[in-house]
């Protein structure tokens, strides 16, 4: 079976580690035949998610530990984010959102797939772009058994 290439967001990766709205779709997405790839930023991003989830007793101190130590075994190919800046910057100028989200979006138009986010805001402030192809809403994503 071929795998197919997916970017995934830090919106994503937190629902790997703590149980919360579409969490069974990102588990899907583990299963499934995807390739996936996040830039670096994708570390302090889940990192800050599990501080503030501690900060409001989600998670347990050890519990934000472990979900750290489980996204670590995750297939996921990291990429540099230095080299998507540019991109992430044009992106973030042109259409209005974070270069932190840019990154990600700038990811999959560089590797030609599409960033499966659970991320509202960054799917509606892309919606109607040219860039609205490369956003894949989380619950959108292909179920396969």
């Amino acid at each position: 079976m071929t795998r197919s290439p997916l970017v995934i967001d830090a919106s994503v990766a937190a629902k790997w580690i703590k149980p919360e709205v579409h969490s069974a779709y990102a588990n899907q997405i583990l299963r499934g035949p995807y390739t996936l790839f996040a830039p670096d930023l994708l570390w302090p991003e889940v990192g800050n998610i599990l501080w503030k989830s501690v900060q409001r007793q989600e998670l347990t101190t050890i519990e934000a530990h472990e979900g750290l130590r489980t996204l670590f075994r995750c297939p996921i190919t990291v990429v540099s984010g230095r080299s998507l800046v540019p991109a992430a910057l044009e992106i973030a100028l042109h259409y209005r959102q974070t270069v932190y989200d840019a990154l990600y979006v700038a990811l999959a138009t560089t590797r030609g797939c599409q960033l499966v986010t659970a991320d509202s805001p960054l799917r509606a402030g892309l919606r109607k772009t040219p860039l609205e192809d490369y956003i894949l809403w989380i619950e959108d994503v292909p179920k396969f058994e």
